[in-house]
């Protein structure tokens, strides 16, 4: 072995598989416990997720993978080690940190190709008259991301449809209606889905206003913006009901007089589905509900062969909210943050978040068509291993992916909270499995960050838009963007996929 030219370095020394290893001082940011992390679907394995270090996101590696060594459980002595390479910053999980040691150059010998872990290491220093070995990692090897595979499809994936096909789509989507829908007491009501910003969980406490009528139960701060908050029941003098894990607030936005705007939120049992149903089969409100005082209601959309009727509300009929509250004092409660809805109010995102396992991803609601039920999935003969069959959804036929199994994650069977999330790639609609639909949660695009470089370069992390960070410093968001899930010629089969004949089973039921 090669001995390096003589200098004296402090070494952080820490343990990992029963060897020991160090690493120079200058490229250690910090040393903290193993924090929680959230998975990233389709990368290394050595890749253990994505941690939020006070505001800034962390690939985390496993350095016991990443090694070649078998996986280990983490104990009280795991710790993570944060490395900078003046470029980038990883976390580096290892067995123990040592100690900080001098180490002279002269006892730093060259390590082999052939040696163990030669990859990421620059030598091999003997300490202790020789006794003890310390191996010393080279950081910018240890950091290093592996190349993306090259593709040539990249152009042909955006290949574009022809006039006539547009056409047909902006007509379809003109004779049509998406709405969010959710329950109070046995019925089903809808709201337009241009008015829903976001939907929320109902928080421990509730500022209440005093001299308020009682169907307002008060205001509550959502990122820092004062919110009223009304229950949908008391207002429709509905039997009064204990808010619970299902109940949700759907924040929706008002137009008030001077072209003044106000979010309000609306607490509801629970929300049901993202429907994208025909114009045609909302009807007008029959004449006795009308006159029965139902002026909120603007509609009546009959679905399921009009067994199912979702009783659509117009947003603009709620001006008894603006008898419920002091207009004018809310606004001032919320003047410090006046200037900064305006100002980002272009510069927000509305996201479907739903879940995967333990973790969260989202989508933009722009991608997603409407939110089902699983209903029969018919299996079709030839059809592509990563689909499960096909559904007919209101005439048409829609092809259904099981997310977890296209991530690569293990299966898990379906129950009473698992949904379809329909999305639109390339213009065709795609049924997409997840294990349940948590929100639509509404964030400044300021929170939602490019994925850490460490992902983007590594050969299936090309579906991950960004990493969204939520209201807690530990919840993280997976973005996903739902067009490159496959691959360009998966999609080209997916729009190839036969037209068998099914009965269409959406719609029979709800729950989100």
């Amino acid at each position: 072995m090669q001995q390096l030219k003589e200098t004296t370095e402090q070494y952080v020394t820490f343990e990992v598989g029963g060897e020991t290893y160090g690493v120079c001082i200058d490229c250690v940011q910090e040393i903290i416990r193993v924090p929680g992390m959230i998975k990233v679907p389709r990368t290394p394995l050595y890749l253990e997720g994505l941690t939020n270090l006070r505001g800034n996101i962390l690939p985390v590696i496993d350095t016991r993978v990443r090694f070649g060594l078998e996986k280990n459980q983490l104990s009280e002595t795991s710790r993570v080690l944060v490395l900078n390479d003046g470029i980038k910053k990883l976390g580096f999980i290892v067995d123990r940190v040592s100690e900080v040691t001098y180490v002279n150059a002269a006892e730093i010998e060259r390590v082999n190709e052939q040696e163990a872990n030669a990859n990421f290491l620059k030598g091999i220093a003997r300490l202790a008259g020789g006794e003890q070995l310390l191996m010393i990692v080279d950081v910018s090897r240890l950091m290093q991301t592996e190349g993306k595979e090259d593709s040539t499809t990249a152009a042909a994936e955006t290949a574009g449809e022809n006039r006539t096909q547009k056409q047909k789509r902006e007509v379809e989507k003109e004779a049509e209606i998406q709405m969010v829908s959710f329950k109070l007491q046995a019925e089903e009501y809808g709201l337009e889905l241009g008015a829903v910003q976001e939907i929320v969980h109902v928080p421990p406490s509730i500022n209440r206003v005093p001299n308020s009528p009682d169907y307002l139960l008060g205001i509550m701060t959502l990122r820092n913006h004062v919110l009223p908050i009304f229950s949908l029941r008391r207002f429709f003098n509905l039997e009064n009901k204990e808010l619970d894990d299902r109940s949700r607030i759907v924040v929706i936005n008002l137009e008030r007089q001077q072209q003044r705007r106000l979010n309000v939120g609306l607490v509801v049992d629970s929300v049901s589905e993202v429907l994208r149903v025909p114009q045609k089969t909302v009807e007008p409100v029959p004449f006795l509900l009308r006159s029965a005082g139902g002026k909120e209601i603007s509609g009546v959309c009959k679905l399921a062969g009009g067994k199912r009727l979702v009783y659509i509300l117009d947003t603009g009929s709620f001006a008894a909210f603006d008898n419920a509250l002091d207009i004018d004092l809310i606004a001032e409660c919320g003047a410090e943050h006046e200037q900064e809805k305006v100002n980002f109010r272009d510069e927000e995102e509305q996201l479907v978040v739903f879940k995967l396992g333990d973790g969260e991803f989202a989508a933009g609601i722009a991608q997603v068509r409407e939110i089902i039920r699983v209903p029969n999935i018919v299996a079709v003969p030839k059809a592509p291993k990563f689909v499960e069959g096909v559904i007919n959804l209101r005439g048409t036929i829609i092809p259904i992916t099981d997310l977890r199994k296209r991530l690569g994650m293990e299966a898990r069977p379906r129950d009473e909270y698992t949904r379809i999330i329909v999305v639109e790639i390339n213009g065709h609609l795609t049924g997409l499995v997840v294990d349940s639909v948590k929100e639509v949660l509404k964030l400044s695009c300021s929170n939602i960050e490019a994925a850490p470089e460490y992902i983007t370069k590594t050969v299936e992390a090309g579906f991950i838009r960004g990493i969204a960070k939520g209201e807690t410093e530990k919840r993280l968001i997976v973005v996903l963007n739902m067009e490159e899930i496959f691959s360009f010629k998966e999609k080209e089969e997916l729009i190839n996929l036969g037209q068998p004949e099914v009965e269409d089973e959406t719609n029979t039921g709800a729950g989100c």
